[in-house]
């Protein structure tokens, strides 16, 4: 199976590992290494140390990583600024709600003037106070971040069935929005809008496919999750390779049992999540499909103003469109959608 991209987890990260990496990457060619925690800067000198020494070696590789951003400090910054790098920042909204749901607002804020400014960064915000959801999207948009994607958490007994009715006004008035203005984009929504030109062979979570992760002690995982699933779910060693065999096995193990559990609707669950609560692969919860659904449905019926919004941002060459337009607009195209 091919391995475009390598999850590394860098808090508690063996450096002499480091030339491993780099030769995995080189005879693998490997593409992205996203580099993720728990918090990937909690240990800030490795994660500078790590990502110099890779681009030393690896000039073309790109970089991803996932941060709170309290961490941040200008190395960091810089290294953001000046290499390929693609930034999930987690934030909630004002200082009030993301201050009740994690804190550190005001650590974050002073970094906005330079974070605003990067080319590939987006807002990851968990769908919490959900009564709120416009005005806390809307708020992080009036920061200066064009992109924002609403996370709906899977935790069990996160949402009521009140929620779901709350969450489908609260998001049907942020697609609308994102319409109207023109300039800021829900990239859920525009996620899940594109996945009708992608083969249905690539709608499965990546770990049944070609998802990669390599753990702190060396070995390898279908996933950047599944080394929560223990040393059974390990299919290699970042010195020694993938083991081919093992792979093939768990990850049809993982399909097989979880495909039978899903519809179109639920293919963006994690199932991970599903096993480590259930121990089990088995459906998720009815609240969380009933979320992912109201997804679905509002897409489905605002697609027309949606494809036209597409459209005009494709024909009008706007700045720093969504990043799903990179990935999807030749197929875009190839379906005769673009005119």
């Amino acid at each position: 199976m091919g391995t475009p991209n390598l999850h590394a987890q860098m808090k508690f990260l063996n450096k002499k590992l480091l030339p491993d990496i780099i030769d995995f990457c080189s005879n693998n060619n490997v593409k992205v290494i996203n580099l993720y925690g728990g918090e990937p800067l909690f240990n800030r000198p490795l994660f500078k140390y790590v990502v110099n020494e890779i681009h030393k070696e690896l000039p073309d590789m790109k970089f991803a990583t996932t941060t709170n951003g309290t961490l941040l400090d200008e190395e960091i910054i810089e290294l953001f600024e000046n290499l390929d790098f693609e930034i999930s920042l987690s934030l909630d909204g004002n200082k009030n709600t993301h201050d009740y749901y994690r804190g550190g607002f005001d650590l974050i804020k002073k970094r906005f003037p330079r974070l605003i400014k990067l080319k590939n960064i987006t807002i990851n915000k968990q769908l919490v106070n959900i009564e709120n959801l416009y005005r806390d999207v809307n708020d992080i948009w009036s920061f200066g971040f064009k992109h924002v994607i609403v996370n709906i958490i899977e935790n069990k007994g996160w949402y009521s069935y009140a929620d779901v009715k709350v969450f489908e006004k609260e998001y049907e008035k942020l697609i609308l929005d994102m319409i109207d203005k023109k300039n800021v984009y829900l990239e859920d929504a525009i996620y899940i809008f594109f996945e009708q030109f992608k083969p249905k062979k690539e709608e499965s979570c990546g770990i049944m496919e070609d998802a990669l992760c390599m753990y702190v002690d060396g070995k390898l995982y279908p996933c950047l999750r599944a080394p929560e699933l223990g040393d059974d779910f390990s299919i290699g060693h970042i010195r020694s390779g993938i083991d081919s065999e093992k792979e093939v096995k768990i990850r049809s193990y993982i399909r097989n049992s979880t495909l039978k559990f899903l519809n179109d609707n639920n293919r963006l669950l994690c199932p991970v999540s599903i096993y480590l609560e259930n121990k089990k692969f088995t459906r998720p919860h009815e609240t969380w499909s009933m979320m992912v659904n109201t997804k679905e449905k509002l897409i489905a019926k605002h697609h027309f103003e949606l494809e036209n919004f597409v459209k005009s941002i494709i024909k009008n060459n706007v700045q720093d469109p969504p990043h799903q337009f990179r990935y999807y607009d030749i197929q875009f195209r190839s379906k005769g959608r673009h005119n």
